[in-house]
C-alpha cells in the first residue's frame, strides 16, 4: 500500500533554512501560552506568559491562552479557573482563550481530538508514522539494557519495519497500540531568535516519538503542531527545556507540509543555589504570592530582572523602579532577552513590592482600600489566635499604614511577630523578669505621661532620658523595661518611635497594666 512508502524529505527541506521562511513577515503577530493544568501557575510560567503578552502587544498582536490538558492523569481539578484567575490578576488578558473564546477554537486539546486523529491518518497514509504494538513489558527490557550497557535508552523502531499484512494482522487482534511518527536526520541548522543557530540531530539520539497514545489521546509533540498551525501561531515563545524538541517538531511540520513558526526559547530561571526554579518550590507560585498580599504590579516588574528584554529608561538605573504595562510593552525586544539561565534574586521582589505599596498609601482613593485589606487580615490573625485586637478604626490604621511604609514589604508583615504588638497586648511573661524598682517608676511615668497632649517621637527621645535620670534608674535598662511592658518584644523599634506609633489611649493602657503586675512581687 501506498501510505507505507519510504519516507523522503522534499528538496525545499535541503536548500533552505527555517528560519528564511519568510510567511510571517507580513501578517499579524500570533502567539500562545499554552500550560498544562497540572497545579499551579509559578513564577517561571507566569514568565513565559508576560514575554508573549508583551511580545504580542509590542506587535499590535494576537495573545493566546490554550490549554494543552492530553495528559489526563495528570490533571489537577480547578486547575484551568485558577490559572485564568492568575492571569487575570497579573493583568496578562488573552485576547482568545477557554473563557473568552475565539475564531479558532476551541482551546483545550481535549476538545481537539478528533482534529489530532484526522492529522495522525494524514501522517499514516503519507507513510511519515506508523503503528506500534510494543508492549510495556518491551518497551521497559529495551530501558534496561540499554542502562546495562550505558547507552541513552531509546525505542528501537521495531514495529516501523512491520510488513503491511503484519499491521493489518494486528490491527484486528489488538487492542493496545500506539502510533509512533518516523524521525529523520536533520542535517541542517535552525534559527532560535533568542539563542541563534541550533544543531540538534534528534534521529541520532531518540527513537521515533509517539504521537498518538493508545488512549487516543496525542502527546504534546503532535498536538502542539497541530493546534499551533490551525491557530495560525507566527511565534513560538516557550521554555529552553523544549529546545531540544524543536527538531522534532520542525520534522513534523516538513512531514504535514506545514510552513513553521519562529522559534524565541526562553533562558531557564534558577533558585541562587543553581537548582531550577519549579512547582515544587511552594514560595513561588503566584497563589503564595497572592497569598501574602505580593501585588502584580510587583511581581511583574520583578520578572523583568530575570534574563533581559527591556531597553534601559532613564530611572532604570534606580533600585526598584515600577514600570507600568505600557512602558514595558514599549521597551520589550526578543533580541534583548539573554540566553544564559537567569537566577532569580526572590529577596527583591519584597523591595518591588514596598515600591508599588508606598504608591498605594499615598493615593486618598488606595489608601481606603489599603485599609480595608489590613483590617481583614488583622481580625483573620487575631481569631485563630483567639484574642481581641486593639482599635482597627480607620485612623489607627491608616497612621500605622503611614509609620510602617519604610518597615514592612507586604500588609501581611503586620502579623509578623515584630509587628503584632500593634494589634494585641503583650504578655505578661516577659514583664516578670524585671526588678520591682522598674515596676516602682511606672507610677510617676504615667503621671508625666498623662499631661502631654501630643506624641511626638522627638520629645520622647529627649523625655525618656530625663525622666531616667530624675529617677535614678540605667537608662539601657530602663528602656528594655518599657519594651517590653509596651510591645513584649526584646528588641525593635526605639521606645521613643513605640510610644508614638501607639498612641497616649493605648500606651497608657498597657503601662497600668504592667503596674498591675507590681501585686505579684509584694505577694512572692
Amino acid at each position: 500500500m501506498k501510505f507505507f512508502k519510504k519516507y523522503r524529505l522534499p528538496m525545499i527541506f535541503k536548500t533552505q533554512n527555517y528560519s528564511e521562511i519568510s510567511r510571517h513577515d507580513d501578517i499579524n503577530v500570533r502567539v500562545r501560552f499554552a500550560p498544562s493544568p497540572t497545579g499551579y501557575l509559578h513564577l517561571g510560567g507566569l514568565r513565559t506568559a508576560l514575554y508573549n503578552f508583551l511580545f504580542s502587544k509590542s506587535k499590535n498582536g494576537t495573545f493566546i491562552l490554550r490549554i494543552e490538558d492530553t495528559d489526563q492523569s495528570r490533571l489537577v481539578d480547578n486547575a484551568i479557573e485558577k490559572l485564568e484567575d492568575d492571569l487575570k490578576w497579573a493583568g496578562l488578558n488573552p485576547d482568545e482563550g477557554p473563557s473568552v473564546g475565539g475564531p479558532f477554537g476551541p482551546y483545550l486539546q481535549s476538545q481537539r481530538l478528533d482534529l489530532y486523529k484526522e492529522e495522525v491518518n494524514n501522517l499514516l497514509a503519507s507513510g511519515n508514522a506508523y503503528y506500534c504494538f510494543c508492549s510495556d513489558r518491551r518497551l521497559n527490557l529495551l530501558r534496561r539494557d540499554a542502562l546495562r550497557r550505558r547507552e541513552i535508552p531509546k525505542y528501537d523502531n521495531y514495529c516501523r519495519h512491520l510488513s503491511i499484512d503484519e499491521v493489518h494482522k494486528k490491527l484486528k487482534t489488538e487492542t493496545n497500540f500506539c502510533v509512533r511518527f518516523k524521525l529523520t536526520p536533520y542535517l541542517r541548522s535552525y534559527h532560535d531568535l533568542i539563542f541563534g543557530i541550533v544543531v540538534n540531530n534528534i534521529a541520532e539520539v531518540e527513537g521515533d516519538p509517539v504521537i498518538l497514545k493508545s488512549d487516543g489521546f496525542p502527546t504534546y509533540h503532535l498536538a502542539n503542531v497541530v493546534d499551533d498551525h490551525y491557530m495560525k501561531i507566527t511565534h513560538v515563545l516557550r521554555g529552553v527545556e523544549w529546545q531540544p524538541s524543536t527538531v522534532k517538531h520542525l520534522l513534523l511540520y516538513n512531514a504535514f507540509k506545514w510552513d513553521p513558526p519562529k522559534y524565541a526559547h526562553l533562558p531557564l530561571l534558577l533558585n541562587t543555589d543553581g537548582t531550577k526554579l519549579s512547582k515544587r518550590h511552594g514560595n513561588v507560585t503566584i497563589d503564595a504570592f497572592r497569598k501574602q498580599e505580593i501585588y502584580p504590579h510587583a511581581v511583574i516588574n520583578f520578572i523583568t530582572l530575570c534574563g533581559g528584554g527591556f531597553l534601559k529608561t532613564e530611572n532604570s538605573q534606580s533600585d526598584f523602579a515600577l514600570r507600568s504595562i505600557e512602558e514595558l510593552i514599549k521597551k520589550f525586544s526578543l533580541d534583548l532577552i539573554l540566553s544564559k539561565n537567569s537566577q532569580v534574586p526572590l529577596d527583591r521582589l519584597n523591595e518591588f513590592n514596598r515600591a508599588v505599596l508606598k504608591q498605594l498609601i499615598s493615593d486618598e482613593e488606595q489608601l481606603n482600600e489599603i485599609i480595608k485589606v489590613t483590617r481583614n487580615i488583622i481580625e483573620k490573625y487575631c481569631f485563630k489566635k483567639n484574642c481581641i485586637p486593639v482599635d482597627l478604626s480607620d485612623m489607627r490604621i491608616k497612621r500605622i499604614l503611614v509609620w510602617s511604609v519604610n518597615r514592612i514589604s507586604k500588609l501581611t508583615d503586620f502579623i509578623e511577630p515584630q509587628f503584632s504588638f500593634l494589634w494585641i497586648e503583650p504578655s505578661e511573661e516577659l514583664m516578670l523578669k524585671y526588678e520591682k524598682d522598674l515596676f516602682d517608676s511606672l507610677s510617676p511615668l504615667i503621671m508625666e505621661l498623662e499631661k502631654i497632649e501630643k506624641y511626638d517621637e522627638e520629645y520622647f527621645s529627649v523625655f525618656l532620658k530625663k525622666f531616667s535620670k530624675e529617677n535614678e534608674l540605667k537608662y539601657s535598662k530602663f528602656m528594655k523595661f518599657l519594651r517590653s511592658c509596651l510591645s513584649g518584644l526584646k528588641e525593635g523599634p526605639g521606645v521613643s518611635e513605640i510610644i508614638t506609633v501607639l498612641g497616649k489611649e493605648l500606651v497608657l493602657r498597657r503601662l497600668k497594666n504592667a503596674q498591675s503586675l507590681k501585686g505579684k512581687f509584694e505577694r512572692n
